[in-house]
């Protein structure tokens, strides 16, 4: 048992200075994969991590995590219960973030603590940010077809685009006008116009920085 306590010791210190993320709360926490890492490093599999699902519905998921020794004495269990719900990490994930939260709280009665029994938070932090990064790439496309839609409602005035053409300024400038008139919908005749004035204007350009 000496041996056992020593190696928990270090484990403990381990975790200790590990790195940490931090909640939704603000607060410092070390994430449950850290903390069976450390277990791992320090006991290998001398201790067993098991979960069992305690009851599980169309509403709840309970599940229920045991540290226990090669000779089946179980030295820790922890508990979680998560609500299904319709949106965030339960939505689609309420038994996996029960599990890592039973694991954790388990780990946590071990001594091996994330700084508070908070792993509910744990999958949270991460897919957050996930889900941030994905809203923000589903608007920039949505604002994208809504401009080209706009676009293509408003029908192409080829003089007006010919003269725009004309008075630009650099070769980007003259192939946007020409990539816009090819996205709202220019027939062949007009397009036969517009690369014409492109190639002219471009030409100014280049005799102009000669």
């Amino acid at each position: 048992m000496s041996e056992t306590l020593e190696r928990l010791k270090s484990a403990m210190a381990d975790v200790a200075n590990a790195p940490k993320v931090k909640t939704k709360g603000g607060k410092l926490y070390t994430q449950v994969v850290t903390r069976v890492e450390m277990l791992r490093k320090w006991f290998g599999f001398d201790l067993s991590i098991t979960t069992e699902i305690v009851a599980i519905d169309e509403r709840v998921v309970i599940v229920k995590a045991a540290v226990a020794d090669t000779d089946g004495r179980v030295l820790a269990t922890g508990y979680a219960e998560e609500m299904r719900s319709g949106s965030g990490v339960n939505s689609t994930s309420a038994l996996e973030n029960g599990e890592t939260s039973a694991v954790g709280r388990a780990l946590a009665a071990l001594g091996l603590g994330g700084g508070e029994y908070a792993s509910a938070d744990e999958l949270a932090v991460a897919l957050q940010a996930q889900r941030t990064q994905q809203h923000v790439e589903q608007q920039q496309r949505a604002a994208e077809t809504h401009q080209q839609a706009q676009r293509l409602r408003k029908p192409l005035n080829i003089d007006k685009a010919v003269e725009a053409i004309r008075s630009a300024g650099d070769a980007d400038t003259i192939n946007k006008f020409v990539q816009n008139a090819q996205s709202r919908g220019a027939s062949d005749l007009q397009m036969q116009s517009i690369q014409a004035a492109a190639t002219e204007r471009l030409g100014e350009l280049e005799e102009a920085t000669a």
